[in-house]
């Protein structure tokens, strides 16, 4: 997912990685209110995507995020070959 950010490090828009464009890549680690999920009318048990469902919702309807850019290297979890290739990026303490 890229994320587009403005100068007051709000997330203006979020788009899918389908979606060829400019912007910073999305990772990180999320606090969310219960009651914000309620006021948005989602229900208890309810299958839900963070990036597909919850966050385009929340821009879309005044919900305040923020983002953070992170200068260095970037590991996708999602893409079993930055698994080996983390083992290169990551310093080796023993």
């Amino acid at each position: 997912m890229k994320v587009d950010i403005n100068l007051n490090k709000e997330v203006l828009s979020l788009k899918s990685k389908k979606v060829q464009s400019n912007g910073f890549a999305n990772g990180g680690a999320y606090l969310v209110d219960p009651k914000v999920l309620h006021s948005l009318n989602y229900k208890n048990g309810a299958n839900l995507s963070l990036e597909d469902d919850l966050l385009p919702n929340f821009i879309s309807n005044g919900v305040a995020i923020y983002g953070e850019e992170c200068k260095g290297k970037f590991i996708d979890i999602g893409l079993p070959k930055d698994y080996y290739e983390a083992k290169y990026m990551l310093p080796n303490k023993k």
